[in-house]
């Protein structure tokens, strides 16, 4: 899942949420059909600049553990931010 950028050249798969409602139904929903649940954030730039709370929020928040930043040709464009659910916690929003 993601909250920024059009990640369809790197997943067709992959879900787009807007607020913490939708975050909470994705990890529920990874709980119940017990798959791994990832956060890959593009556009490094802009999502440090522009969506600082949403970031801070997936790198402090204890559900999520920062498994670092896959570089592209393009550092701030082509990079990716990955994050994984840490499947023991329980979500509790």
């Amino acid at each position: 899942m993601t909250f920024y950028g059009p990640p369809d050249p790197y997943d067709p798969n992959i879900v787009v949420f807007r607020n913490a409602i939708e975050l909470g139904e994705l990890v529920r929903r990874s709980q119940a059909e017990k798959k791994q649940l990832f956060v890959i954030l593009g556009y490094l730039t802009t999502v440090e600049g522009e969506y600082q709370n949403k970031h801070a929020l997936l790198r402090s928040f204890s559900l999520f553990e920062d498994l670092g930043i896959l570089s592209g040709l393009e550092p701030s464009l082509q990079s990716r931010h990955v994050f994984r659910y840490i499947t023991r916690q329980r979500c509790e929003f």
